[in-house]
């Protein structure tokens, strides 16, 4: 039985090809939905339409709610998570989403609410993408990271072994140690921009 074919679809059923081959091609994504590649461009213009949809899949789920209510640093402890756990679940997507242009109204509204909660919270405009970018590429990055965990290591190398045995990595022990450091910079920056 052929699946009903809209937009959200196209766009579910190029995820679920990421997700497995790592990215996709309109042939693949035509196969996998029981259609023609031709009748793909019905719905969506390009693929770039198609990459586009895919984001606002992974992006949707993320939380920003708190950049209206809560303190800056715990908006973006927040934001961080929920963007962790959005990107951990889909991190075949990391490489394609971040070599294009973002236009999915579900993360430049995000952006429009990190940007909103810095600026109240006295973070120069010049600074302000920093801090947000920085954040968004510890995310990501963690998110590539954590399928691949270190393993024990061969006898020569002991200072490792030693370390592994004290405090075994796990990756959302690591990701929430690096997040606190982060934040201890952000606001030591923000604490001397206001000296």
């Amino acid at each position: 039985m052929r699946k009903t074919l809209d937009e959200r679809a196209i766009y579910r059923a190029a995820l679920e090809l990421i997700d497995r081959e790592g990215t996709f091609s309109l042939a693949q994504l035509a196969g996998h939905l029981g259609v023609r590649a031709p009748s793909l461009y019905t719905h969506v213009p390009s693929r770039d339409a198609i990459v586009e949809g895919v984001r606002h899949l992974v992006v949707a789920g993320i939380d920003h709610g708190g950049f209206a209510l809560d303190p800056w640093d715990e908006a973006l402890t927040a934001w961080a998570r929920s963007y962790l756990a959005a990107f951990a679940a889909h991190p075949n997507t990391i490489r394609m989403l971040a070599s294009t242009p973002v236009r999915a109204d579900a993360l430049l509204r995000q952006y429009e609410a990190a940007v909103g909660c810095l600026l109240r919270a006295g973070w120069p405009d010049a600074e302000v993408m920093h801090v947000i970018i920085t954040v968004e590429s510890y995310v990501l990055g963690s998110a590539l990271a954590a399928p691949a965990p270190l393993g024990p290591a061969g006898r020569e190398y002991p200072l490792l072994n030693r370390v592994l045995a004290e405090s075994p990595p796990g990756a959302r022990d690591s990701f929430e140690a690096g997040l606190a450091v982060l934040l201890a910079g952000f606001e030591q920056r923000l604490a001397s921009l206001r000296n």
